[in-house]
């Protein structure tokens, strides 16, 4: 857009553009931004100095020519009477009265070049509000273009949202949670939020979580789970008592529930209906708990493994199971018995310990033996061969997927690590951050509000690690 002093011309040019955009910018979904209204407001604020400002150059223009007609006219009468011998008194008066006016035309010429700095202050911001306004065009453009791609086709394309409308809606959109409702967003920010990631859940570092505290002492627990309703169950590896729930209470009691008595659990996981799966060392099995009945309840065996220490429940509601000595991971439906057939989905690792499953139905797991952490993709319903995140760990034990996308894995040495995973390459950790070191970590699991706990089966504790915030 090509720069002009601001002329009435200009004036009327940007007013006639403020409103063009304005008009168009109204079709977006509202989005409080403060330093759009900022600009807004200065905008508007510059409009009313201006009319003002040209109101008082008009007064002073007219004032200017009156006084230079007025003191041509002092100075010929002053000339006449001089011709004709006024006395002396009289003279004075009007050189006196003639200076006056010669002093008013210096304050009309002082307060003219005082309104044209202030022009051209006014210049330079309607030049500033310029390149704010071509900056909401273009981001108005490309939300137009992706509302009709969105209209025909499945997936929207890429946004090429700038740095700087990151960084300005960002914040907006989403402060600080960890935790976003994405459906109730309006389209702006949902876009940005899909596309722009990690533009509205800002990545998260060791420092968002607090340091270790203990939740509650239970007898040997290896798997932890945190349901949707933030429900803790443990998997303990004991001969009796071995599937537990812990609820808090408003005062912050805790109850502890045994679930079932059967003994030898290793990992646990819930579904969508509130049923209970468990994999055990007793029998190698996988087994479910029904969402109701009296305490303890009654196990169903659902199917038999080969050591399955890992289990995580997809979105899709089929069973994700790693199985230690089969060296493999599998995909097994809802449904599955001790005759149906569940898919393998990963081969060849060495002793996969432990399996979680993120909000996209992407497989994470623990490559025990080949201390590493793997992702195994899902598009259209169809698994991918693996991707190696991360490599160089210390007998990872088990894994699981942060709000952010990240993932925390447990170590044997009794370390919990974070893989913080780069957005635009999700097939690689982009770093390993310690986030606390205890005892014999095994079982590890994110809550809904983020927190993360941890099963210490060699004090018999499970630990928290509070949630305290996303960290840019």
């Amino acid at each position: 857009m090509q720069r002009q002093g601001c002329t009435s011309h200009c004036f009327l040019y940007l007013s006639a553009a403020a409103i063009a955009l304005t008009i168009s910018l109204g079709q977006l979904e509202p989005v409080s931004c403060s330093q759009n209204e900022n600009v807004w407001e200065r905008l508007r604020a510059a409009e009313d100095d201006l009319a003002v400002l040209k109101q008082q150059h008009e007064s002073a223009s007219r004032a200017w020519v009156e006084l230079q007609t007025e003191a041509a006219a002092l100075n010929a009468e002053i000339a006449k009477l001089q011709s004709e011998g006024v006395n002396k008194k009289t003279m004075t008066n009007l050189t006196m009265l003639a200076g006056t006016v010669n002093l008013l035309s210096s304050s009309t010429r002082q307060l003219q070049e005082s309104l044209t700095a202030k022009n051209g202050t006014l210049t330079r911001i309607f030049r500033s509000a310029n390149d704010n306004f071509e900056m909401l065009a273009n981001l108005n453009a490309s939300v137009n273009v992706l509302r009709q791609d969105a209209d025909s086709a499945t997936t929207l394309p890429t946004l090429q949202f700038s740095q700087d409308i990151i960084a300005l809606y960002g914040r907006q959109c989403f402060g600080s949670q960890s935790i976003v409702a994405v459906d109730t967003l309006g389209p702006l920010c949902q876009m940005i939020y899909k596309e722009c990631w990690p533009a509205g859940r800002m990545p998260c570092s060791a420092s968002a979580w607090s340091s270790a505290v203990e939740d509650f002492d239970v007898s040997r627990p290896y798997g932890v789970h945190a349901s949707q309703d933030g429900t803790v169950f443990v998997a303990s590896l004991t001969s009796g008592d071995s599937v537990r729930r812990a609820t808090f209470s408003a005062s912050s009691n805790l109850a502890l529930e045994t679930l079932v008595t059967q003994g030898g659990a290793i990992d646990v996981a819930t579904e969508a209906d509130g049923s209970v799966l468990f994999v055990t060392d007793n029998d190698d099995s996988l087994y479910r708990i029904s969402n109701s009945g009296d305490l303890p309840r009654s196990a169903t065996k659902l199917k038999g493994f080969n050591n399955p220490y890992g289990v995580a429940v997809a979105p899709n509601k089929h069973i994700i199971i790693a199985a230690e000595l089969a060296h493999q991971v599998y995909s097994c439906p809802p449904d599955i018995t001790t005759s149906g057939t569940c898919t393998t989905i990963a081969s060849g690792l060495n002793k996969p310990t432990g399996v979680d499953v993120d909000e996209n139905g992407n497989v994470f797991v623990a490559d025990t033996n080949n201390n590493r952490i793997l992702r195994i993709p899902i598009q259209n319903g169809n698994f991918g061969s693996y991707e190696v995140l991360a490599t160089g760990l210390s007998k990872v034990k088990d894994v699981a997927v942060t709000v952010n996308g990240h993932v925390v894995c447990a170590q044997d040495d009794g370390s919990i690590k974070l893989c913080l995973i780069d957005p635009s390459s999700p097939s690689s950790c982009a770093g390993i951050e310690s986030l606390a070191s205890l005892g014999g970590v095994w079982g590890v699991s994110v809550a809904p509000n983020s927190d993360i706990l941890v099963g210490d089966k060699n004090n018999n504790k499970v630990y928290r690690l509070r949630f305290k915030g996303n960290v840019a």
